[in-house]
């Protein structure tokens, strides 16, 4: 069977042309930044020969719908698992804060607010102040954006995908795909990525939002 992909480049390439329908079909595979970008841009992926969203095509088909409260419930009392509507899958230890989080399992980001009108920068929180008591970890994506910002708190972020470029006291540098940075408490720095970059992000202490 031969597969069709459609990168980040190929949704780039539709958006511009102001086309916001994906059309997709079981041959298809979409790889996870194309994925992100759609969803960051209200784009749809369509069924092929179908003008419906997958996702309503696979809700219509209701002959075979299962269970979903009874099947989680059951995954809870036997792996010891968190599943809750606005949370990633965690996997605890019952007797410490020991877990894994599965982050495959959310795909939405809100809206970080940079005080910068257009810009298009999201976030995704993995351990809060709630599941971790000195250190925050989350997932941030900058598209084509640039915006000071003053860290209240240590920060260290590891580059997923992408690159970013970051001035601090009059000098500019940029830090590619694979490096880590480290953001001193008290620094005022410029970010700026000129298309897709996500990174990891590491601060302390944990309630860094709680410092802006």
């Amino acid at each position: 069977m031969n597969l069709r992909l459609i990168s980040l480049a190929d949704v780039k390439t539709l958006l511009e042309s102001n086309n916001l329908k994906v059309v997709t079909d079981g041959r298809t595979i979409i790889t996870p930044a194309a994925k992100d970008f759609i969803y960051e841009n209200d784009m749809e992926i369509i069924l092929n020969n179908s003008e419906r969203p997958i996702e309503k095509c696979i809700q219509s088909d209701n002959s075979k719908r299962i269970d979903n409260d009874k099947i989680l419930s059951a995954l809870k009392s036997i792996l010891n698992i968190d599943f809750t509507e606005s949370d990633f899958n965690r996997l605890k230890d019952a007797q410490s804060s020991f877990q894994i989080v599965r982050t495959s399992t959310r795909s939405d980001y809100e809206v970080f607010d940079t005080g910068v009108s257009g810009n298009k920068v999201y976030y995704k929180e993995i351990l809060s102040s709630k599941e971790s008591p000195n250190i925050a970890a989350g997932f941030l994506k900058i598209i084509d954006s640039t915006f000071p910002w003053h860290l209240s708190y240590d920060e260290i972020d590891f580059i997923m995908e992408g690159d970013v470029t970051i001035k601090i006291n009059g000098k500019e540098y940029t830090a590619y795909t694979g490096d880590i940075i480290y953001i001193p408490k008290g620094s005022d720095v410029i970010w700026s990525a000129k298309e897709y970059t996500k990174l990891l992000y590491i601060t302390y202490p944990a309630n860094w939002s709680d410092l802006l």
